[in-house]
């Protein structure tokens, strides 16, 4: 008997039908959503408002040409002569940045504010922007040995030469003094001496242009900015084998803000702190009769006329140190200026040593246009000096005039009654003087 067996093929007929049904529904349904979906997500455009203010110093000086930008855009301003600024900003949510060469960068949120008023800090020492052979970068980013001599380390010494400033505030740095007189040029040394031939002279660079020993001795250290001493050869590679001895680069002081006069005076004393203990005249015939006795010879007959001179009391003196400085400087939209007008007064320990130099630098910076600046720098110096050719040399009869005073005998008097020097052939003085005891 044959089993007759049930037709689906209906059913799934039915079936595909109703999916397609409602497939059509969820579609329908998803697009019905979508304006719900988007609801609250309409893109709105940004309102630009406009935010003003003034960026001061601690000690509430306008700050002229602080950079001033929105963060995350390349939206910016810098402040004008007095330390004001405008900028537009892109809602409240905006956060603007301050910077400037010298001082740490301030980020301060716009909020409601539309007036923001900014006191910039001095830059920490990792922040602090050393000047080196290819431009200027911060400490913490500088990989190579500069050290830097700022100018309130100047000022606050009584030094004649810039030179002086070296002592005691840069490791690695040697000054000699070949005498004690003024105006000689200071031997200076960078990491010791490089060369037994070829010289160990550093390279002496001011404001950018390359001078020698003798016109950075002339330098007023009341002129000088800041002191950069580049110590090895990657710091100064841009000078090639010039820097071999090491660098010094010096920038002298510029203009900033309203015109300001300014006098800065410094007086000091140069005299000897120690002098050689030698024998008086009584104590030098004492001596020598104590002396011809235990050699068994007859007793020296002196002069009557002989004196109880010590001779590096009458070399010797106080000297007085004067430098003094009139300058002016300030700045606007388009020119920055500089002028210094100095006087330094250096009278040596020693009678015959004195130099007075008179001097004038300056600086203009002059914007022509957006593309074009043009500077000029100048630097004069009439010195004039009184010097001793006979200040110093070998011992033993070639020391000058340092030596004469140690060696020479206590019983000769400076005048002789008519008014000479008193010298060893003036009279016979003495046994020992005559044979040079």
């Amino acid at each position: 008997m044959k089993k007759k067996i049930p037709k689906t093929i209906g059913a799934s007929r039915g079936m595909g039908r109703t999916m397609r049904v409602v497939n059509w529904w969820m579609m329908l349904a998803i697009i019905l959503s979508i304006p719900h979906l988007l609801k609250g997500h309409e893109p709105t455009a940004l309102i630009q408002r406009e935010v003003s203010g003034k960026v001061t110093n601690e000690q509430g000086e306008g700050l002229p040409g602080v950079n001033i930008v929105v963060s995350g855009t390349t939206t910016g301003t810098s402040t004008v002569d007095d330390g004001t600024f405008k900028i537009s900003v892109p809602g409240e949510h905006a956060v603007l940045v301050f910077s400037y060469v010298g001082y740490s960068t301030e980020e301060v949120e716009m909020g409601n504010n539309r007036v923001i008023d900014v006191v910039l800090k001095m830059a920490s020492t990792l922040d602090e922007v050393v000047v080196i052979g290819y431009g200027s970068e911060s400490v913490k980013k500088l990989t190579t040995s500069v050290s830097t001599i700022k100018a309130d380390q100047i000022n606050n010494q009584p030094i004649a030469n810039i030179s002086d400033a070296f002592t005691g505030n840069v490791s690695g740095v040697v000054v000699e003094q070949n005498s004690g007189r003024p105006g000689d040029v200071p031997v200076i040394r960078i990491r010791g001496y490089g060369s037994i031939n070829a010289g160990s002279e550093p390279l002496f660079v001011i404001d950018g242009m390359i001078v020698t020993s003798e016109d950075f001795r002339l330098l007023n250290p009341k002129s000088v900015e800041n002191i950069s001493i580049l110590k090895d050869a990657a710091a100064g590679a841009i000078y090639g084998s010039r820097a071999g001895n090491g660098v010094i680069i010096v920038t002298t002081k510029s203009g900033t803000g309203k015109p300001k006069f300014s006098y800065n005076s410094t007086v000091g004393l140069n005299y000897v702190e120690k002098k050689i203990p030698v024998l008086s005249g009584p104590e030098y015939v004492e001596y020598a009769q104590k002396a011809y006795a235990a050699s068994g010879l007859e007793a020296p007959v002196f002069s009557d006329n002989i004196a109880n001179t010590n001779w590096q009391n009458e070399i010797f003196r106080t000297g007085l140190f004067q430098n003094h400085q009139l300058s002016a400087n300030g700045s606007s939209e388009s020119v920055r200026y500089n002028l210094s007008f100095n006087y330094m007064g250096n009278k040596g320990t020693i009678l015959t040593l004195n130099e007075d130099q008179y001097s004038s630098n300056g600086m203009f910076d002059i914007k022509l246009s957006d593309k074009l600046n043009m500077g000029l720098t100048y630097s004069t110096t009439f010195a004039k000096t009184r010097t001793n050719g006979k200040l110093g040399g070998a011992a033993h009869g070639d020391g000058g005039i340092l030596e004469d005073a140690i060696v020479q005998y206590p019983i000769i008097p400076v005048y002789m009654e008519n008014g000479d020097y008193g010298q060893v052939f003036s009279e016979n003085w003495g046994t020992p003087v005559v044979y040079g005891g």
